[in-house]
């Protein structure tokens, strides 16, 4: 009977508010301080409650099994469409780093004849310098033995006068 009392005063107190039954017999007050947030402000009785947060379901039809295998499809087709202009890009470098190869090969070859030719000028070069420096010597010493001989020559001249 006392239960019902207190059923009765909660009630007359609070008109259209309802309970949970281990509030009820603790009495007005305990209530109204189990629902207040931190910063004293009364919180309805669903913000207590623990919300569940269920996925919503989600059935998986026909259309969205069409869908994908669309999407992969095309997806399929782009990633076809790219392999061959790689491929083709692939083999369009292969024949540009031959054609280069080549020409390489080529600019290689000229080198060599043209350093021969630069090693033949500079021999030339060294057996002329040589040779010049060869004919000034020749040179100094038929001066000097003209000079001797001019001299001889005066001598002479002068031993018969």
């Amino acid at each position: 009977m006392k239960s019902n009392k207190a059923d009765n005063n909660h009630h007359v107190c609070c008109p259209g508010l309802h309970l949970p039954a281990e509030t009820k017999k603790a009495g007005h007050k305990d209530t109204a301080s189990a629902a207040q947030k931190s910063d004293g402000v009364l919180k309805s009785q669903k913000d207590n409650v623990p919300r569940q947060n269920v996925a919503p379901k989600v059935h998986k039809g026909v259309s969205t099994r069409y869908g994908q295998q669309a999407e992969l499809k095309e997806q399929n087709q782009h990633l076809m469409a790219t392999n061959e202009e790689l491929q083709k890009n692939l083999i369009d470098t292969q024949s540009l780093s031959t054609d280069l190869l080549h020409e390489l090969k080529a600019f290689g070859d000229i080198a060599s004849q043209q350093r021969a030719r630069l090693d033949e000028i500079q021999t030339t070069m060294t057996d002329l310098t040589k040779a010049r420096e060869h004919m000034m010597q020749e040179r100094e010493n038929f001066s000097l033995e003209a000079a001797e001989m001019e001299k001889a020559l005066k001598d002479a001249e002068a031993l018969l006068l």
